[in-house]
């Protein structure tokens, strides 16, 4: 009863599947041509093979308990108003040669599809459904933060690094592989991410069908010319620069994901390659070389950090706490609440709420 029901109900959602993916399709679904192939049709292709599934076994079912029925035999119980209870009904009246025939062959469809879909699973997009299970298993549980560079190496260490960053293929890590491909292909980090709502070159669905697409084309089961000295660009092979750029890295995509894909990491990971390789954008180049030399990117001089607080000496007088000071409460301001100019009014009624609610200045 539970299965007559469970594949009557698999066999209606495969109908409202097809119809939203091939007729009603949201925005979410629709494919730019700068993006590459649309796979709407491998996504109908794929229920149909479910629906075939539904079917066949369905019928398989229905053939059975109306054989059973007409030979005045305890019939197999199907659920009411199920797939299999329907066909059951349409086919008393079939004779016994003809259920045979519908019942053998009903088998043998079943069995010829399922195994079918079986070998084409790892082959497309529907290989979430393998992998969607692990991805979720070792999805990051914090948010808001970002790997590091290498594991184990310091600040300090950085210079000495031959390479960092991401600029092959084979330098994304498993977890960034195993991302790829777990995506469904859903839409629902593109369709909340900033970037992509003002129509910059970024869509993060697109970064993962990408990386799955390109692991399928230069990364067979079987490929002669695969050679460990053969190389995998990322950037300009399958990934454009200001793609990359526009990434806010405010993690909204990683946020609406129903699979725990990380996109953060790998473009800062790609932002990472491309500053050690000297391709920066040329509206980054003088913040970071004004980071580089005064530590901020306005290039201000460092002791003109606290002017912002010069205002409130008498009101809310800010302390400023040196190297090795402490203090019950810290407010942390960073470079672009003290250089400026529209953002110092925020620091000042920060310190004025504070100064109000009590905080220590000791």
């Amino acid at each position: 009863m539970l299965k007559d029901n469970a594949a009557t109900a698999v066999l209606v959602a495969c109908g409202v599947a097809a119809v939203r993916r091939g007729i009603f399709k949201p925005d979410r679904y629709a494919v730019p041509p700068r993006y590459g192939k649309d796979h709407t049709g491998e996504a109908v292709f794929v229920l149909a093979l479910i629906a075939t599934l539904m079917i066949s076994e369905s019928l398989f079912e229905a053939t059975l308990a109306s054989a059973q029925i007409q030979q005045l035999k305890p019939a197999e119980f199907l659920a009411p108003g199920s797939l299999a209870w329907i066909f059951r009904n349409m086919l008393l009246d079939v004779p016994m040669a003809k259920l045979q025939s519908l019942h053998i062959n009903a088998y043998f469809v079943h069995d010829i599809t399922f195994f079918f879909f079986l070998c084409f699973l790892p082959l497309g997009k529907h290989f979430h459904v393998v992998t969607s299970l692990f991805n979720v298993f070792f999805m990051r549980l914090e948010t808001g933060n970002i790997k590091p560079v290498l594991h184990g190496v310091t600040d300090d260490q950085l210079d000495d690094l031959a390479s960092f960053g991401v600029k092959q293929y084979p330098d994304f890590t498993w977890k960034h592989i195993l991302d790829f491909y777990s995506c469904a292909d859903c839409g629902r980090c593109s369709d909340n991410c900033p970037a992509n709502a003002v129509k910059r070159p970024l869509s993060p669905r697109f970064i993962s069908i990408k990386g799955r697409d390109y692991a399928f084309k230069n990364f067979p089961l079987v490929d002669d010319d695969l050679t460990p000295d053969k190389e995998y660009r990322l950037i300009g092979d399958i990934y454009d620069e200001d793609e990359i750029w526009s990434c806010t890295t405010c993690g909204a995509c990683e946020q609406e994901c129903p699979l725990g894909i990380e996109y953060i990491d790998k473009i800062v990971d790609l932002r990472r390659g491309m500053v050690d390789d000297g391709n920066v954008p040329q509206s980054l180049q003088k913040p970071l070389r004004a980071l580089e030399k005064r530590g901020n990117p306005w290039g201000k001089m460092e002791k003109k950090r606290v002017d912002w607080t010069k205002d409130l000496a008498e009101e809310s007088p800010v302390k400023v706490l040196g190297k090795k000071a402490s203090a019950p409460t810290l407010y942390f301001v960073d470079s672009i609440t003290s250089y400026d100019d529209r953002m110092q009014d925020i620091g000042r009624a920060t310190a004025r709420i504070l100064s109000s609610a009590g905080a220590s200045s000791d």
